[in-house]
């Protein structure tokens, strides 16, 4: 009987490790592509926004997350944008045909 109990709770403990690494790998996933869908749609209100502003316009563009914008760069999707911020607050300017960004 120790024999069968002892596989039997190795077999409970490999089955638990196997859903928390399943698990673990779901969620890790689904944050990236949060984030990821998060930027894409940031990025839309952004090309949006520049599309509208009359020259030497201000807009502020408030994020609940902060959001790395590196030379026009959202992550993998391109804006008009010219400047580097990681900021929850943007702010576009638009001087002549460039759109400036600014914290």
């Amino acid at each position: 009987m120790m024999i069968a109990d002892a596989i039997f709770h190795l077999s409970t403990i490999l089955a638990l490790c196997i859903v928390v690494y399943l698990g673990y790998s779901i969620l890790s996933s689904s944050e990236s592509l949060s984030r990821s869908m998060y930027a894409y749609k940031l990025s839309l209100l952004i090309n949006a926004t520049v599309e509208g502003l009359s020259e030497g316009e201000r807009v502020t563009i408030y994020s609940p997350l902060p959001v790395p914008i590196e030379n026009g760069r959202i992550g993998e999707w391109t804006t008009p944008v010219r400047g580097n911020i990681t900021a929850t607050v943007i702010r576009l300017v638009r001087r002549g045909d460039l759109v400036e960004v600014s914290p």
